[in-house]
């Protein structure tokens, strides 16, 4: 499943956890152990999460689940 939205990735954990699947969630890395293509589970991928800013106004910046470290550090 690949979440378009924070409220896609919510969404899907219900229908896997009344279907027994272990829930694996992909952002942005890599899984070295493979854990998003288990048989027994629902691969959630949050990759197109990307967007980060911050209002200067608040102080306050938001940061999306794929956002890697490289785009953080100038």
């Amino acid at each position: 499943m690949r979440a378009a939205s924070a409220h896609d990735g919510s969404e899907a954990v219900a229908p896997a956890r009344s279907g027994g699947l272990r829930v694996a969630v992909r952002s942005g890395g890599h899984s070295w152990c493979d854990s998003s293509v288990r048989s027994d589970g629902m691969p959630i991928d949050l990759s197109g999460l990307r967007r980060c800013g911050v209002d200067a106004a608040s102080a306050t910046a938001t940061v999306r689940p794929a956002v890697t470290g490289s785009r953080l550090a100038p």
